[in-house]
C-alpha cells in the first residue's frame, strides 16, 4: 500500500549553498526554483525548500525525532574530497566499525547532520545513494514496530552498544551508550536509535519555519487504501496527507499519480539498498 519512501524534506536557509552541499554528498539537482529544489539519488530524492521566515531548531542526534540521513557510496575518500569545498565538516576520519564499511558524520551551516558511509565492495561505477533515515527516539521498540506494520518490513535489533570508541569517535562523544534497530523492507532503511548516554532532551514541537530535517514522503499507488492502513497501525493525521508517527514525527503521503511523481519519475533503482547489502552477505 506504502510503495517506498519518495523523498526527505528539509528546510534550508541558503538554496544555492545546500545545493552545492548535496552535490558534492553525489546526488544530482533534477529542478529547483528561487525556494526549493530536488536532488536525486538511484533510490529516492532530498527535496530542499526554504521556509519564509527560517528558524533555528537547535538538536543533537541523541535527542528525539529525526537524527540524519545516511548517504552511501563505493568511494569515501572521494566524497569527502568533493565535500571539502562546501560548508560540510567532518567530525572525524572515516571510521571502521569492523563492519568494512568506513562511517563519518558531517556538520553543516543549517545545523544538519548526515552521515557518509564507504562500502569498498559496492561497483565502482555506483552512484552515491540513500542508505538510511535515522530517528531518535524515547521508545524504540515501539517506534520501530509502527515503521515495520507501515512498510511491511522486517526489524533487525542491536545489543547495547557502549564502550566502543569507533562510536564515540564518530559522534565526537564519549561514552555513547545506545540500542539501534533497523526496518528493512522499503526503498530506504528506517533506522531507529534511543540512546541512554547521552541523556535525550525533550525538544518542543517542530514548526514549519524550523531548519533541518521536517519529515518523509511515502508515495502509495491507492491512497484510500494507504490512508485505512496508515490509521490500522496507529499513524495519527490531521487531514490524512500529513501524518505523524506514535513520537509525533511528521510523514507525508502522495499517490502514484500526482505530478510531482510525474515530474521527478520513480526511483531509478529502487531496491539498490538490498542490492548492495546482499553483496555484503556473500
Amino acid at each position: 500500500m506504502l510503495q517506498y519512501i519518495h523523498h526527505l524534506t528539509i528546510n534550508v536557509s541558503d538554496l544555492p549553498r545546500a545545493i552545492a552541499r548535496y552535490r558534492a554528498y553525489g546526488l544530482v539537482c533534477q529542478r529547483h526554483t528561487s525556494h526549493d529544489a530536488w536532488l536525486i539519488a538511484p533510490n529516492g530524492a532530498i527535496h530542499l525548500q526554504v521556509p519564509l521566515q527560517p528558524t533555528a531548531y537547535p538538536r543533537t542526534i541523541f535527542d528525539p525525532g529525526m537524527s540524519h540521513c545516511c548517504i552511501q557510496t563505493p568511494d569515501i575518500e572521494a566524497l569527502l574530497t568533493s565535500v571539502q569545498r562546501t560548508d560540510a565538516v567532518p567530525r572525524s576520519h572515516p571510521v571502521d566499525l569492523g563492519t568494512g564499511h568506513r562511517y563519518v558524520y558531517l556538520d553543516d551551516a543549517e545545523g544538519v547532520v548526515t552521515e557518509c558511509e564507504g562500502v569498498p565492495y559496492a561497483p565502482t561505477a555506483t552512484a552515491p545513494w540513500l542508505a538510511h533515515i535515522a530517528l531518535a527516539s524515547l521508545d524504540i521498540g515501539r517506534l520501530a514496530a509502527f515503521y515495520a506494520a507501515v512498510t511491511g518490513g522486517t526489524v533487525r535489533t542491536s545489543p547495547l552498544l557502549a564502550d566502543n570508541q569507533g562510536i564515540d569517535t564518530i559522534a565526537q562523544v564519549r561514552g555513547i551508550r545506545a540500542h539501534a534497530a533497523w526496518v528493512r523492507g522499503a526503498n530506504v532503511t528506517i533506522e531507529c536509535w534511543q540512546f541512554s548516554t547521552p541523556e535525550p532532551k525533550q525538544l518542543p514541537a517542530r514548526q514549519p519555519t524550523d531548519l533541518g530535517y521536517t519529515g518523509m514522503t511515502f508515495c502509495t499507488p491507492d491512497r484510500d487504501a494507504a490512508v485505512a492502513h496508515l490509521r490500522a497501525c496507529g499513524a495519527h493525521t490531521d487531514d490524512a496527507t500529513i501524518w505523524y508517527d506514535p513520537d509525533g514525527n511528521r510523514f507525508d503521503l502522495i499517490p502514484e499519480n500526482s505530478p510531482l511523481v510525474a515530474a521527478l519519475g520513480p526511483p531509478a533503482e529502487q531496491h539498490i539498498v538490498q542490492r548492495i547489502e546482499a553483496l555484503w552477505r556473500r
